[in-house]
């Protein structure tokens, strides 16, 4: 029995409009088509989904050899050797039809089969053109099948093909051997914080809070700069909303909004983690 295929799995996310430019990052990404494996490893909310997706909408520009993407968003349920070859065939012949498993059967079995994985990696080597394999949400795997038939793969990769994941914590892979070898690109969280900059950028130009064009570099704007893409989407509210936040106001904002009743969510509705600081040590002394 063919295992079902969820086929937007198999989507490489859209991008949202007015993306901060982080252009060091997606170099760091194409130094990786020239080594076995990237690993994108940092917590939610930093980005690495959006990364990945506007990197890989760049690849193959004018002058630039072509790049075709086999992507998968994983789940807990890709943990079943079967249903992961499953999504693998499919990510696979999506990119290229040509590409099929071993006497034209299906990879569904009991496990990854390596022969399977030998002719996969014999066929896509002998393809014109470069070949990534992205895997996003990896530290959702943990059946040892999987993991090991991704080891037999990266060990084996040909020179046009490239593996990325993107997890929230490193893989059980041979990550040691493969950084000593110069076969490995990290990007790590300290890589996926935004600089000040591009900080400056995003409440500038995408939240367009109209700070003055240079932030300082205090103790309160690190911390903001320490955090994720997501934290500063959250921080980051509507000229409305300020006010009440600066004056630590019940988490609703009356312009937006009533206070949502009990166990609702208004439009105007914005929890504060709390450890995330108070937007006030970098707005003050802003231009009115």
């Amino acid at each position: 029995m063919t295992t079902p295929v969820l086929t937007t799995k198999l989507h490489i996310p859209s991008l949202r409009r007015n993306l901060v430019p982080r252009q060091r990052l997606l170099e760091r990404l194409d130094e990786g088509l020239r080594r076995k494996l990237t690993l994108v490893s940092a917590p939610a909310g930093f980005g690495k989904t959006t990364l990945l997706a506007g990197w890989i909408q760049g690849l193959g520009a004018a002058g630039s050899p072509p790049v075709k993407v086999a992507w998968i968003s994983l789940d807990e349920g890709d943990n079943d050797p079967v249903r992961f070859s499953a999504y693998l065939t499919a990510a696979l012949q999506r990119t290229d039809q040509g590409i099929s498993p071993t006497d034209g059967e299906p990879f569904d079995s009991p496990f990854l089969s390596e022969s399977h994985l030998i002719e996969w990696i014999n066929q896509v080597s002998a393809l014109p053109y470069v070949f990534v394999l992205a895997l996003d949400e990896y530290h959702l795997i943990a059946a040892q099948a999987v993991h090991d038939a991704v080891t037999f793969l990266v060990n084996h990769l040909p020179d046009n093909l490239h593996v990325v994941l993107a997890t929230r914590g490193d893989p059980p892979l041979p990550l040691a051997r493969l950084r000593a070898r110069g076969q490995l690109v990290e990007l790590r969280q300290s890589d996926l914080r935004f600089t000040t900059e591009e900080a400056a950028h995003f409440l500038n130009r995408v939240m367009g809070l109209d700070l003055s064009a240079k932030i300082e570099p205090t103790s309160s704007s690190s911390r903001w700069t320490k955090s994720g893409a997501g934290t500063v989407t959250i921080a980051s509210l509507p000229s409305c909303c300020a006010g009440a936040w600066d004056r630590r106001a019940p988490s609703w904002c009356p312009t937006c909004t009533a206070a949502p009743a009990s166990g609702t969510s208004g439009r105007g509705w914005w929890p504060r983690p709390s450890s995330m600081p108070w937007p006030r040590p970098i707005l003050s002394g802003q231009p009115p």
